[in-house]
């Protein structure tokens, strides 16, 4: 199932469905060379079968960037501490299931010295508390991925950046619920900023955080593959809009 954001956009992007992880990379590395940059790369398993399909979306820029797919979460730790230590943040993060059951991680850094704090697979109450923490002491929301570890249970990812921009933000919310609070805050001036929609014990939760905004979104919930690949391509050509969000499941 798809769940996905598109914003108003300007300029071009390239983006591929589920294609497999080699003919991802080998994209990738064309791409690079073309100053084309990642602005979302999501790897998951097909319900039908198969191994690892990737979905990805470039735009064109010139920036630093350094990534790392399908690596162990012990490795993907030791190469963001590393970076972070340098002048490299954090832009994408993703943690997945493979096809052979582990635990695998994407990520994307960028060149930039802004302050930054992250968790990784963390529990729910532990990331609740570390959120309002950091809220208070004027960090926002950079990065959110909740995910089921491969053993059972709900672990979260987060990354923070400094900043004092308004605000809000569910956890962990039925479609409904999170339909009317969407619906509220578009009234009052609000656009989604981060949306995430995931599995867990056979229901589909969403989490999203939202920044004050006036530019035009369009969004599909649950949605087929094939469904969101067509839907993707019109928008992208017939409205000009970007795709913002995605989350596969």
């Amino acid at each position: 199932m798809y769940t996905a954001i598109w914003s108003e956009r300007r300029g071009r992007d390239y983006a591929i469905y589920g294609w497999t992880r080699d003919d991802f990379w080998s994209k990738y590395l064309e791409l690079r060379e073309k100053s084309m940059r990642l602005q979302i790369v999501q790897a998951h398993i097909s319900r039908f079968g198969g191994g690892e399909q990737w979905t990805a979306v470039w735009r064109p820029g010139t920036w630093r960037e350094t990534a790392v797919f399908g690596w162990e979460r012990k490795d993907f730790l030791a190469r963001d501490a590393e970076l972070r230590s340098g002048d490299m943040r954090l832009h994408l993060l993703q943690a997945y299931r493979a096809p052979d059951g582990r635990e695998l991680w994407n990520a994307v850094w960028r060149g930039s010295k802004v302050e930054e704090y992250g968790v990784f697979a963390w529990k729910r109450d532990d990331f609740f508390a570390k959120d309002t923490e950091l809220r208070t002491k004027t960090w926002r929301l950079h990065l959110l991925q909740a995910y089921m570890h491969p053993n059972g249970g709900e672990l979260w990812n987060a990354v923070w950046r400094k900043s004092a921009v308004a605000e809000d933000r569910v956890f962990g919310w039925t479609y409904n619920d999170f339909r009317e609070k969407y619906g509220q805050l578009w009234e009052q001036g609000w656009r989604v900023h981060l949306l995430q929609a995931y599995v867990e014990q056979d229901r589909i939760l969403f989490n999203g955080v939202f920044r004050i905004g006036r530019h035009q979104e369009f969004g599909i919930y649950n949605w087929e593959g094939s469904d969101f690949e067509r839907k993707s391509e019109e928008i992208r050509k017939e409205r000009r809009m970007w795709l913002q969000s995605l989350s596969i499941y």
